[in-house]
C-alpha cells in the first residue's frame, strides 16, 4: 500500500511539471501583431506612376527614382534610388519621400530590405505624424543607418519605434505629439547621405516596407 502511493505522488508531481512546462500563456501575454505590408512596389505599372507617388521633394541633391525588375528582395519590383550629392550644405544628401497614411497600429517597428552601393553613405529614415487633430505639421521621428565601408549585400533592416530620435526642428505647430504615434503616420523620406559622408553618385536599392512587432 505504501509503495503504491508513493507511486500515485510521483505521478502527480511528474503532471503538475508537465503542465507548467507546457502551459498556455494567457491571451493577454502574448505579443501577437500581424505584419502589416505597407509597400512592395508591386502596385506600380511604370517608372512614371511610381514617381507620382514616390517624389523628388524641392531640396537635396539629385534623386532619380525608378522600378526595378532585376534587384529586389521578392515580388516582381522595387525600388532603385540613383542619387548625386556634392559638399554643399544644402546637397549633401539626396532625398525621396511619400506622402500616404501608413496605420502601423500595433506595430513597434519597421522592417525594410535595403541593397546600399558599398558608399557606406548613410541613409536617413524619416517617419512624419499627424497631430491630434489629423493635419500634417511634420512632427518628424527619424533612424539613421550606417551601411559598412563596401557593402553591397542585400539586408534587412529593422528600425524600432523606441529607437526613433523626435526632430522638432522642422514642425510647424507646437503641439508635437511627446511620444511616436504608429497609427498616425502620413508621410515616409528617405534621405541618402550625411554630412560628413564622401559626395558622390550611387545607387541604393529598397524594397518591402513592413511594419511588425518584435518581442
Amino acid at each position: 500500500m505504501k509503495f503504491l502511493l508513493t507511486k500515485y505522488l510521483a505521478f502527480c508531481i511528474c503532471l503538475s511539471l508537465l503542465s507548467t512546462l507546457f502551459a498556455v500563456t494567457p491571451e493577454s501575454d502574448q505579443r501577437t501583431c500581424a505584419a502589416v505590408l505597407v509597400e512592395d512596389f508591386e502596385s506600380y505599372a511604370s517608372t512614371e506612376e511610381l514617381a507620382k507617388i514616390w517624389y523628388n521633394v524641392q531640396h537635396g541633391g539629385m534623386m532619380h527614382q525608378s522600378l526595378e525588375l532585376m534587384i529586389k528582395s521578392s515580388g516582381k519590383h522595387s525600388l532603385k534610388c540613383a542619387y548625386l550629392t556634392t559638399r554643399s550644405a544644402d546637397k549633401f544628401y539626396a532625398p525621396i519621400c511619400r506622402v500616404s497614411k501608413w496605420d502601423l497600429t500595433g506595430c513597434n517597428a519597421i522592417r525594410f530590405w535595403l541593397k546600399p552601393d558599398g558608399s557606406a553613405r548613410e541613409l536617413t529614415f524619416q517617419l512624419n505624424i499627424a497631430n491630434a487633430e489629423g493635419k500634417n505639421i511634420h512632427d518628424l521621428w527619424e533612424y539613421t543607418i550606417h551601411p559598412m565601408k563596401g557593402d553591397t549585400s542585400g539586408q534587412m533592416i529593422i528600425v524600432p519605434f523606441s529607437e526613433l530620435a523626435h526632430n522638432i526642428k522642422y514642425a510647424d505647430a507646437p503641439d508635437v505629439s511627446p511620444v511616436f504615434k504608429p497609427e498616425s503616420v502620413i508621410e515616409v523620406a528617405l534621405y541618402i547621405g550625411g554630412i560628413h559622408d564622401e559626395p558622390g553618385e550611387g545607387i541604393y536599392y529598397f524594397d518591402d516596407f513592413m511594419g511588425i512587432h518584435t518581442n
